[in-house]
């Protein structure tokens, strides 16, 4: 079991040292010539286990919190450093998870840069199209910070993006930005739409239930009016937010509890055991999120789930 006497040689290494470290520990855990002594000094306790990312972890975990930022720094600099070809797709997919483990929030304008250098357009075995990917769900896993949301957008509008990471990049701005909901659904309806159009909307209720987890349900019922919720819609037009509503609302998954007392709206959260009701902000105008509401009603009522 590895303790901090074992990671001392490494408690005096600067950002440099941790670049030149994991890069070629990352190079020679690939090469069976030279895995034995990959991360060398602590190669003894890396490459034994099914998770080479948990055992760096171990390693970070016992430096000193000074040592820990140049270690996250040095994550950050390979990155960078690396060519974008082929050759480089392990050491980078390792450095990427190795990242998200603990947080290195410093790899965030790295993803910048790898818009642009090629690698996510490698074609060889759909290795950029799949590091395209893993780089967004580790962006997603950073997204309590603004910098994550501004780089997610930016993902959002490559030429990688595909529709179906629509509901990971939706639930990642919402945790970060949850007050601009209506702003991360109009940014990714053509997305939603596209998705919805190739798979249906069996699983909305999955996104439905993790926007409510993490968006406060007095700020639903504050911004809804800022969605696009249309009554008497074909069910099959998907150009519009009445996925999550009708996600949100109704069937065995909902979210969301919707009651209406004296022409007022209100919503309030179905796991709770003593839940708050927030009244849905609705002015004369807004007429269209009313009619909406109304309708769900109605559909709830003839289901014998109101």
């Amino acid at each position: 079991m590895i303790d901090s006497k074992h990671v001392a040689p490494l408690q005096d290494f600067k950002t440099k040292d941790f670049v030149d470290w994991l890069l070629n520990g990352f190079e020679d855990i690939y090469d069976n010539k030279k895995r034995l002594n990959a991360f060398s000094p602590l190669n003894y306790f890396v490459g034994y286990q099914d998770n080479l990312t948990i055992e760096l972890k171990n390693i970070y975990d016992l430096l000193q919190p000074n040592v820990q930022r140049n270690f996250k720094t040095g994550i950050a600099q390979g990155l960078s450093n690396l060519p974008p070809r082929i050759s480089s797709i392990s050491s980078v997919r390792g450095l990427f998870y190795l990242a998200g483990r603990i947080k290195a929030t410093e790899i965030l304008p790295v993803v910048n840069q790898y818009l642009e250098n090629g690698f996510f357009s490698i074609k060889e075995n759909n290795c950029g199209g799949e590091l395209f990917a893993l780089t967004s769900g580790i962006v997603a896993s950073m997204s309590s910070t603004s910098e994550a949301s501004e780089i997610m957008r930016n993902l959002i509008n490559s030429n990688f993006f595909k529709s179906s990471y629509s509901p990971m990049a939706f639930v990642a701005l919402c945790r970060s930005e949850s007050e601009k909901f209506p702003e991360h659904l109009k940014l990714l309806r053509k997305n939603f739409a596209e998705m919805h159009k190739e798979q249906g909307t069996k699983d909305a209720w999955m996104t439905a239930k993790r926007f409510t987890h993490y968006v406060n349900t007095r700020i639903i019922a504050d911004n809804l009016y800022l969605t696009n919720l249309m009554p008497s819609v074909n069910s099959e037009n998907f150009e519009n937010d009445n996925w999550l509503g009708q996600a949100m609302f109704i069937g065995k998954n909902t979210s969301l509890e919707l009651k209406c007392v004296e022409e007022n709206f209100f919503l309030s959260k179905l796991d709770s055991s003593s839940p708050t009701q927030y009244k849905v902000n609705l002015l004369r105008k807004h007429e269209t999120l009313r009619d909406y509401l109304g309708e769900i009603l109605e559909k709830k009522s003839n289901a014998g789930s109101y």
